[in-house]
């Protein structure tokens, strides 16, 4: 895996109902998926998304350019296409470029790219159907990095493939000539209930609510109030007690049993939320008192919704000029065909690499390229949440 590995991934994804599907497009808010599927569970990347229904069929739609909808061809789409796999799902989780999903009784399979190893089948090879991940292991759940996937058994042993440039897997070893094509076990005997990928860093959860993380730490993404990377799971500082953890592309955020929320590592945008836009080593409350019931971190932004159903969002707030414009186009179409040329616009707009941070511009401002008359599009970033308002 090359520096450049460290794309946006995953970064959200949300329970969604009939007909909808939550920020496939926009990254926040919901609109509606052209479609009568009954989704119980959505996963959303930057270029694609799948979601899982109650009967465990799995649906993806978006980018295709390596396989990573797994309906057997590598041809984007606008709705949603069947996985070609007929296997009975219970849970999907998206990366950078793959796809991977668990059954009920716990086996897992991946499909997408695997330059990496990343689908876990022993090989290197890309495939546009799901596969078998290589080993005996059960998994209760799994987790689709940038170039990289983590799962958890029931009994807690959490294990990795694909790209280990940084350390990533968690098997104490590194760099590329280290990737591993079918699953690891992670070293340092913690038990974790669940396991969290990024874009080079990963998270565990233990059953008491300890947070460990390994992998890189160049912006203290590893809570252990260093920026020294790690190979093996090291204890996350503070002291605190997480009921869940979500781990984004270059911070990681956890939430505790009083909804209160932590952020730490990469700041230049205000994605902690502590109200500053300085990086963070050890977890920081995010400010402004608001109780949470679940949070999601991107690449440089973060969201959180309440018990109430209230949606909050800081971090990067760039709106470019073709964003605009699709966002338009959305408003004024928020049904029919007209409405995925909206999206599929949007998504274009988007389009831009993520391979390492740029800080801002003094004052917060980011750049948002020109429109057509010369003017800027711009929008300041938020250190701290904000209500976010329905497209």
């Amino acid at each position: 895996m090359r520096p450049d590995a460290r794309r946006a991934a995953r970064w959200g994804g949300a329970a969604a109902l009939v007909g909808f599907a939550v920020a496939a497009c926009l990254g926040s808010g919901t609109m509606p998926v052209p479609s009568q599927i009954a989704f119980a569970a959505i996963s959303a990347s930057g270029y694609h998304t799948c979601g899982v229904t109650a009967a465990g069929t799995a649906y993806c739609w978006g980018g295709n350019f390596s396989g990573e909808l797994g309906d057997g061809t590598t041809t984007s789409r606008l709705t949603p296409v069947l996985v070609a796999s007929g296997v009975s799902f219970a849970a999907v989780s998206v990366g950078e470029s793959h796809t991977c999903a668990v059954t009920v009784a716990g086996a897992a399979y991946c499909w997408g790219a695997n330059d990496n190893g990343e689908l876990g089948d022993g090989t290197t090879t890309s495939w546009a159907i799901p596969v078998l991940v290589a080993g005996a292991a059960s998994f209760a759940a799994v987790s689709a990095g940038s170039k990289y996937t983590c799962g958890a058994t029931a009994a807690g042993a959490a294990y990795c493939w694909g790209s280990n440039y940084y350390g990533e897997l968690g098997d104490g070893t590194t760099g590329s000539t280290n990737d591993r094509w079918s699953p690891v076990p992670v070293t340092g005997g913690v038990s974790f209930a669940a396991v969290n990928t990024g874009g080079a860093d990963t998270c565990g959860l233990t059953a008491a609510g300890a947070a460990y993380c390994w992998g890189d730490n160049t912006f203290g993404e590893l809570g252990d109030s260093t920026t020294t990377s790690r190979l093996t799971p090291v204890l996350v500082a503070g002291g605190l007690a997480f009921v869940a953890l979500s781990t984004g592309g270059y911070h990681t955020c956890g939430r505790t049993a009083l909804g209160a929320n932590y952020c730490w590592g990469h700041n230049a945008y205000g994605e902690l939320g502590d109200g500053t836009t300085t990086n963070r080593s050890s977890p920081v409350l995010v400010a402004g008192g608001v109780s949470f019931a679940a949070v999601s971190a991107g690449v440089y932004h973060t969201c959180a919704v309440t018990a109430a159903g209230a949606a909050y969002c800081w971090g990067r707030n760039e709106l470019r000029c073709g964003e605009r414009r699709a966002r338009a186009h959305l408003r004024a179409h928020r049904r029919g065909r007209r409405l995925l040329l909206g999206c599929q616009l949007l998504r274009r707009a988007r389009r831009r690499d993520h391979d390492r941070p740029v800080e801002p511009r003094a004052g917060g401002a980011v750049s948002g390229g020109m429109a057509a008359s010369g003017a800027a599009c711009s929008t300041r970033s938020l250190t701290a949440p904000l209500l976010a308002h329905q497209l």
